[in-house]
């Protein structure tokens, strides 16, 4: 786990204080992080940003300006495959993993750097969706770490689009088999205007602007862009999701959980959320019910519920 690059400018349009730095896992793969220690207050804890499939450090920049206004220190990572983190295969556009353990590695190695580093205080989980599905991993693996975690839609388990569960599960089952893993799933392509499309925000945010905030990021760094999941990830998804939804599994998480679901989801699957939600032992849920699965890129009325569930939540995990 050696820091392999450091940026001696500030993060471009970030909020004040961030710093850049890229270390090399023991898999030699080049991941990016980001870190804001607060130079507006003296904070008493730290929140890991642990941002969903596809996405990156850019997008997460409103979120993190409000979190350092509520007195945190910031961290957040590019999961490997995204962000500017070592792409994983000679077309970049794919969006590909081995198998879900080696985000879980990778977080690992964040959360060991941060205390390295001095992050100020307690840590906490800040995650959405995919981001959730692998911090809910680390607390079920390393119990005792992070002091509360706040989950916004994650994804314990997936929808299939038009396709049923079953049919989807056994197409990329066969897909794999044949030696397909590395190929676009079907449906699937590299990032183009069609990500942009109104299409596209209706599975993801009630807010035009908030919604183009990524891809104003990726048109100023096209290094950004990402495309579709190959099916190797979704194998690696499906059979993490197996492991996480597993007997006595979600049951072994002691660490204090806000879940904010959001009601007009079309990404992740509410009901079985909510049933595995049942299963932690110290949680609280919260559904939106008028927000669309990115709950941080939605409306102003949307996102100023998430943030009293999220202040009253930190508020009752300190007493």
């Amino acid at each position: 786990m050696t820091p392999v690059k450091k940026l001696t400018s500030y993060l471009k349009n970030a909020p004040e204080g961030g710093l850049a730095q890229f270390f090399l896992t023991d898999n030699e793969v080049k991941i990016r992080i980001g870190i804001w220690k607060n130079i507006k207050s003296k904070p008493k804890s730290t929140v890991i940003l642990l941002p969903g499939a596809t996405e990156f450090m850019e997008k997460y920049f409103e979120v993190i300006h409000e979190l350092i206004n509520k007195g945190f220190a910031v961290a957040i990572i590019d999961w490997q495959g995204q962000g500017l983190s070592d792409r994983l295969l000679p077309n970049p556009q794919k969006h590909h993993i081995d198998r879900f353990e080696s985000y879980l590695s990778d977080l690992e190695e964040f959360v060991d750097i941060l205390k390295e580093k001095g992050m100020p205080g307690t840590f906490n989980f800040l995650a959405h969706s995919m981001g959730g599905h692998i911090g809910l991993r680390y607390l079920h693996d390393n119990p005792g770490v992070i002091s509360r975690a706040i989950f916004s839609a994650p994804m314990v388990a997936i929808r299939y689009g038009f396709l049923p569960e079953g049919i989807a599960k056994l197409l990329i089952k066969r897909s794999i088999r044949k030696g397909l893993k590395d190929q676009y799933a079907l449906g699937q392509g590299d990032y183009g205007p069609r990500r942009k499309g109104k299409a596209a925000m209706r599975l993801l945010t009630h807010d035009p602007d908030r919604f183009m905030d990524q891809h104003l990021a990726i048109d100023n760094n096209p290094n950004l862009a990402l495309g579709g999941q190959t099916y190797g990830w979704l194998g690696a998804a499906i059979s993490s999701i197996k492991i996480l939804n597993s007997i006595g599994y979600p049951e072994k998480i002691k660490t204090p959980i806000l879940i904010v679901q959001a009601g007009q989801d079309f990404v992740v699957n509410n009901k079985l959320q909510k049933k595995f939600a049942m299963r932690l032992p110290h949680v609280r849920f919260e559904n939106i019910s008028d927000s669309a699965h990115e709950i941080f890129k939605e409306v102003d009325r949307v996102r100023s519920r998430f943030w009293a569930y999220f202040d009253d939540f930190i508020e009752e995990s300190q007493l």
